[in-house]
């Protein structure tokens, strides 16, 4: 992650793309150290005062404060560190892989406006458009769930570490597999568009060397699928919960990843990949977090 992190500050500081280093600066560097110091405030008041405060709500905060400061430091510079490192490399990467990408599927005769057409047929595609956006509210309950109900804040870092480092890996092989996407590989084969093409002009443009925006790399479609990886982590993370609230969340996360056909415009491999991805580094993240439990 550290090694991670000092790659894509030292793309962003010599690198030839054109970035606005403020905008970085102030939205992730900057953010981040902020929240570091109030983990460093809260955590000298809770070690040096914390056995004096006597309102129950004031040492509820205190107690958690500093933990919880940390786990937004997290969820916060790694998003930002893995954005920096995506549209740094990109101007750097090979030539397109679509045509790799696509072989699976065309050879099972389901090539992606197959079954986008039968997404389309059937009317699903406004209604999964809902589904692949649900993604950021589960984060929220499922923090709010760990921080309030379970009280078990290291689990909580352990998904979200699993997340992190499987999202570091994938910025590599974005740039060794660079794709713009079955939306403009099968170009006129489709009965209407597709809805996720916002990504198509941002993804050319950094190949270019150009971006308008830091906040337009996110969506950019890769191989691993981020958001199977996402969906299966988050799935997974609801396990500690009461088994309907589990069952539910495996058929909520399951559509999410059929989501991504009709409205993410991935290949079928970059599915596959998700999910092969996501079960590798849950593996290897939960071996670490069993080292590091009594």
């Amino acid at each position: 992650m550290s090694a991670c992190t000092l790659l894509a500050l030292a793309l962003w500081a010599v690198g030839d793309l054109p970035v606005h280093r403020h905008e970085v600066f102030r939205s992730f560097v900057g953010m981040t150290a902020l929240m570091a110091t109030f983990a460093g405030i809260t955590g000298w008041l809770r070690a040096h005062l914390g056995e004096q405060v006597e309102l129950p709500a004031l040492r509820v905060a205190l107690t958690w404060a500093p933990e919880l400061f940390q786990l937004l430091i997290f969820l916060f510079w790694v998003p930002g560190m893995i954005t920096i490192a995506t549209y740094l490399v990109l101007p750097y990467s090979g030539p397109l892989s679509d045509a790799w990408l696509a072989a699976p599927e065309v050879a099972l005769g389901l090539p992606h406006p197959t079954t986008f057409a039968w997404f389309q047929e059937h009317g699903l595609v406004p209604w999964f458009e809902h589904i692949y956006g649900i993604l950021d509210p589960q984060v929220r309950l499922l923090a709010a769930y760990y921080l309030l109900v379970k009280r078990d804040l290291f689990r909580l870092w352990q998904y979200t570490a699993a997340l992190a480092v499987a999202g570091v890996a994938s910025v590599p092989v974005l740039w060794a597999l660079p794709a713009v996407g079955p939306t403009v590989f099968y170009d006129g084969a489709y009965p209407v568009l597709p809805p996720a093409l916002e990504y198509i002009g941002t993804f050319e443009h950094l190949r270019q060397g150009v971006l308008a925006s830091t906040s337009d790399v996110a969506g950019l479609l890769a191989c691993p699928s981020f958001h199977t990886v996402f969906a299966v982590y988050l799935a997974r993370a609801w396990f500690d919960a009461p088994k309907p609230i589990f069952a539910m969340a495996c058929v909520v996360n399951g559509l999410v990843v059929v989501s991504t056909i009709p409205v993410g415009s991935h290949y079928l491999i970059d599915i596959v990949g998700g999910l092969v991805w996501a079960l590798l580094f849950a593996i290897g993240v939960d071996r670490l977090a069993a080292r590091s439990t009594p």
